[in-house]
């Protein structure tokens, strides 16, 4: 597994605190941002600033997986884990 240090970018950084405080052991890989492990649990994390969302590529990744039953969120500065659903707007029209 990857380094789990926590990532100089200001915004990746703090969502790192909060993961690794909820318990998760949480490794940086690229896309998406953070894969955390919690025994054998898996959550993706994608972080954000506040008025961004995520690009097209990774709508795509996190739609995948979120079809195959893997938690996913996103995670905005100020605003805090959102957990996406085959049901949210950012899917619409991705197959």
């Amino acid at each position: 597994m990857r380094s789990s240090k926590r990532p100089k970018n200001l915004a990746e950084g703090e969502c790192h605190d909060i993961l690794t405080a909820m318990g998760l052991t949480v490794t940086k890989r690229g896309c998406p941002d953070f894969f955390c492990f919690k025994g054998n649990e898996l959550m993706v994390v994608e972080c954000k600033r506040a008025n961004l969302g995520l690009k097209e590529e990774q709508t795509r990744v996190m739609r995948v997986f979120v079809s195959h039953g893997i938690k996913c969120f996103i995670w905005r500065h100020g605003l805090g884990l959102e957990g996406l659903t085959l049901e949210h707007p950012y899917f619409e029209g991705i197959e």
